[in-house]
């Protein structure tokens, strides 16, 4: 096997591993916001930015079992005890809170120039419908912070 072929082989499992942690760590979050969106709905605050604000403390408090997860079964990082660690738990943290900002940011730019976005729902009884528009805003808001997350922690953190 020649060696291009090898890396290949290694990045795709290790792209493959992110995207499983990574779905499991999306789904609690997402989990959370949503409980911090039904927790915050008597607070007079405007909708766009209960919304952002929700994703970025729900993204926030995974940091530690995201960073946790990826580094010893995603990037396989041997250096738990060396000087390294603590410079890469530093890069984690700032990937960590800059990735949902960037995110947050995106989903009130989106409620600012679309307001009635998370409006659209699919009636399934006169009681109950799906509220696509919301999940939908939520799904693309998650996916643009997985993303970034992703990029900072493969280029910046474990570049090796």
């Amino acid at each position: 096997m020649t060696k291009s072929i090898k890396l290949f082989h290694i990045e795709t499992k290790r792209v493959f591993k992110y995207i499983i942690l990574g779905s499991l760590t999306t789904f609690l979050t997402w989990v959370l916001w949503n409980l911090l969106l039904i927790l915050t709905k008597s607070v007079d605050f405007p909708f766009d930015q209960k919304f952002s604000i929700t994703q970025y403390v729900a993204s926030f408090l995974m940091i530690l079992p995201s960073f946790w997860l990826h580094r010893h079964f995603t990037f396989k990082d041997k250096n738990h005890r060396s000087k390294s660690i603590s410079q890469n738990t530093l890069k984690a943290y700032l990937v960590y809170i800059l990735s949902p900002l960037i995110a947050s940011l995106c989903t009130f730019l989106v409620l600012q120039f679309f307001p009635l976005i998370t409006d659209f729902s699919l009636s399934l009884t006169e009681i109950f419908s799906l509220p696509l528009g919301k999940w939908g805003l939520q799904f693309a808001g998650l996916l643009v912070g997985f993303v970034c997350n992703y990029l900072g922690q493969r280029l910046w953190i474990y570049e090796k």
